[in-house]
């Protein structure tokens, strides 16, 4: 049975079968007896291939035509629908939502033998989930997608029979679809302004402080805190926030430190402020019911921290950041604190220092993956910040990209 499907409708397959209501919250639902035979026959075909990890994970890629503008849709419906006016806004909106004449799919699959249990993903999405026996309420008619699917993998298998497959998707796979590094000097050769505007006023003559003085952690030599009271941490965020000119004038360190902080102090405001020894009983017992340490709050974001590190011969303070859109800040609280003479460190110095001068990489991450927490795209590397290929000056980007090897599924018996 041939089942040619073109992209449009396979987008749409896409979004019903990865809406929330269907699997995003867990929820499975049975396959009628056509779809089930197609499922069935697309892991027979599966299990011919090598998984690519531990976990029993086969993947591919696939590809699909974009059709013509009648696959796309019906031209009288968007017009009565107001989202179009003429035919040829039709087809510019067509080649709008599909700009190439091939569009591509990862696609990745696994089961469990043991107890029938089955996963499949296209385009980073979790489209489908089954196992035996799951729900009631009727079954689902998927026959149609899924006779292409099984189409689709047959062909890379063929390829792949062939001697062809990986060759053919070094060559043909869009770079959007890749996964690989870019230095940020780089970026800022393709894009000039961003240099400015994410160092942001930073002066030359504070970056060359920061990369001659910043450091991560303190030696056993070094001078720290004998001791530390709640007064004194608000008067070290002051110090921060007036080199962030924040508008502190009229509020006192503590006041400061409860507008800009998070909030969830974990009982450092109850403490009396010029004790030392509250503090440190505090320092053992609050923090861990609270966020004390991130004095700007991020929302749902990330957030600048300054922690509290106590050793055997004191207190020290560490500022750190878990988004890069927070350097510029981090670096002027850091100088701020150490030009005070305060002992204060930095988290990831190293990796803060080639941001500032562009050395850093940053994680570029195939289409349809949200850049986000991919650090498991980069094993054995320290990546912050993650991206898509951008849209524009796509290929001069690219090209300075440094790619890694495609990896997918192969046969377990090579002709």
């Amino acid at each position: 049975m041939s089942c040619d499907l073109y992209a449009p409708a396979i987008r749409r397959y896409i979004q019903w079968m990865a809406s929330a209501g269907y699997c995003g919250d867990g929820h499975r639902f049975p396959l009628d007896e056509k779809s089930g035979q197609y499922l069935d026959a697309l892991f027979g075909v599966l299990r011919k291939l090598e998984p690519v990890n531990e976990d029993g994970y086969y993947e591919l890629w696939l590809q699909a035509k974009r059709g013509t503008p009648e696959d796309f849709g019906d031209f009288e419906k968007f017009r009565a629908a107001g989202e179009v006016e003429s035919f040829a806004e039709f087809e510019q909106l067509w080649k709008t939502e599909f700009p190439d004449e091939i569009e591509w799919y990862h696609f990745a699959a696994a089961e469990n033998p043991e107890n029938g249990f089955r996963v499949v993903s296209l385009d980073h999405r979790l489209i489908l989930e089954v196992a035996p026996g799951q729900g009631d309420g009727g079954t689902e008619d998927v026959s149609e997608f899924l006779c292409w699917l099984l189409q689709a993998v047959e062909e890379a298998l063929r390829k792949m029979e062939r001697g062809e497959y990986l060759a053919w998707l070094e060559e043909n796979l869009p770079a959007k679809h890749r996964t690989g590094t870019i230095r940020r000097k780089d970026m800022w050769k393709v894009f000039p302004e961003e240099k400015g505007q994410f160092l942001n006023g930073l002066s030359s003559a504070d970056v060359q402080a920061f990369l001659d003085e910043a450091a991560e952690a303190p030696t056993e030599q070094e001078k720290l805190l004998p001791e530390l009271t709640a007064n004194a941490y608000y008067r070290f965020c002051s110090l921060g926030y007036q080199a962030l000119n924040y508008p502190v004038a009229a509020l006192s360190p503590k006041e400061q430190y409860f507008r800009y902080a998070d909030g969830r102090d974990g009982g450092l405001r109850d403490i009396d402020p010029d004790s030392a020894e509250a503090f440190s009983w505090w320092y053992w017992t609050g923090p861990r019911e609270g966020h004390p340490w991130e004095v700007c709050r991020g929302g749902f974001g990330p957030s600048l921290h300054l922690n509290v590190q106590k050793r055997e011969n004191g207190y020290y303070l560490v500022v750190a950041i878990y988004s890069p859109y927070w350097t510029v800040e981090a670096v002027r609280f850091y100088l701020a604190l150490h030009r005070a003479g305060l002992p204060v460190w930095i988290q990831d110095a190293d990796v803060l220092k080639d941001r500032l001068t562009g050395e850093e990489r940053v994680g570029i991450v195939p289409a349809g993956v949200d850049p986000f927490y991919c650090d498991n795209y980069f094993p054995g590397q320290k990546i912050m910040e993650f991206m898509n290929l951008p849209s524009e000056k796509a290929e001069a980007f690219a090209a300075l990209c440094h790619w890694q090897s495609i990896t997918v599924s192969d046969l377990k018996e090579k002709p």
